[in-house]
């Protein structure tokens, strides 16, 4: 679905793009969990010679097309590739690839439903503390609240100044996670919230910064 827009219209999801390249013309450190294919990494190392990118994908059928991407670009000094999911704690979780041909619909997978174990790692132990991060962006379909617990040092000390994430409720209520455990989560580290989309609807847009 990714390379269809692409290759049709010459971009991917043009709002968030937009915001992406806006903010990647200040220059910083790019935190992308969820990294799918890299195209949000790629524009970001694009945008500014001095910008870096950490992209962590856990799909290991996608993690050979995101390094591809990013040597075929000419990016390795820009964006580290980190083959591993983003969660709340180190260990090892069973993962569901989703359907051949569809990246971005992998995720968690609730246990008995099957699918394959992919390691897990925190945020925070990648990156050191107290590193500055332009942005975190997370979309890991419903277990966003997880990784961003996963950065709970840097977010305390108020090194991320802006993170968006999105609310997929059914994928949220499928893990058994609350439907606004990530919000809530946010709040108690003071972090301000707002919604990018209709609150109301199964699939939200959220962005936050430190109040």
């Amino acid at each position: 679905m990714i390379f269809d827009c692409i290759a049709f219209t010459g971009v991917y999801e043009p709002r968030v793009s937009r915001r992406v390249l806006d903010l990647a013309k200040v220059g910083g450190l790019f935190v992308d969990v969820g990294a799918n294919l890299g195209y949000f990494a790629l524009l970001w190392a694009a945008s500014n010679p001095y910008n870096r990118c950490l992209a962590f994908e856990a799909s290991p059928r996608n993690v050979e097309l995101l390094r591809r991407n990013v040597s075929r670009n000419g990016f390795e000094s820009q964006i580290e590739v980190i083959p591993f999911a983003a969660g709340q704690a180190k260990g090892k979780l069973w993962f569901d690839p989703g359907p051949v041909g569809q990246t971005g619909w992998g995720g968690f997978a609730p246990v008995g439903q099957g699918g394959i174990e992919v390691e897990v790692v925190r945020v925070d132990e990648v990156v050191p503390s107290g590193t500055p991060v332009l942005l975190l962006k997370v979309d890991i379909e419903g277990a966003d609240a997880w990784a961003l617990m996963g950065c709970d040092l840097l977010l305390r000390q108020r090194a991320i100044q802006e993170v968006w994430f999105e609310q997929n409720k059914p994928r949220i209520r499928a893990l058994g996670i609350s439907e606004n455990a990530a919000q809530d989560y946010l709040r108690s580290v003071g972090y301000t919230l707002q919604p990018l989309s209709d609150p109301g609807g199964e699939l939200v847009e959220w962005s936050a910064v430190p109040g």
